[in-house]
């Protein structure tokens, strides 16, 4: 997280390192030897799975679907995309997009 995020607002600061932090945590913690916890909640979310883009339309005849890639889609790092699979992920972009380029996000 940028820290220059905190001079704007450090309540929000707060907010998108602890949003960010749950990502990392769920994209590359390690299991207990015993316990399969993080790897469960990967294969649930489908966190390991490779996705080109967004889906911009479907349909249920041929079961077809057409990816788009919107233009706040195109400024995205592979890190971003992959933000975007966790809902704290999601939040935390949400976060960084409200404060501009400055922020990775545009």
């Amino acid at each position: 997280v940028n820290p220059d995020l905190m001079l704007i607002s450090p309540l929000m600061f707060q907010q998108a390192v602890y949003n960010l932090a749950g990502d990392v945590l769920l994209n590359i913690a390690q299991d207990q030897a015993d316990r399969g916890f993080f790897s469960e909640y990967r294969d649930r979310l489908g966190l390991n799975d490779f996705v080109p883009g967004m889906i911009g339309s479907a349909s249920d005849t041929g079961t077809s679907q057409a990816l788009a890639n919107p233009d706040w889609v195109r400024t995205l790092t592979l890190g971003n995309l992959q933000n975007l699979k966790t809902p704290y992920g999601r939040a935390y972009l949400a976060i960084a997009q409200n404060y501009g380029t400055w922020f990775a996000m545009s």
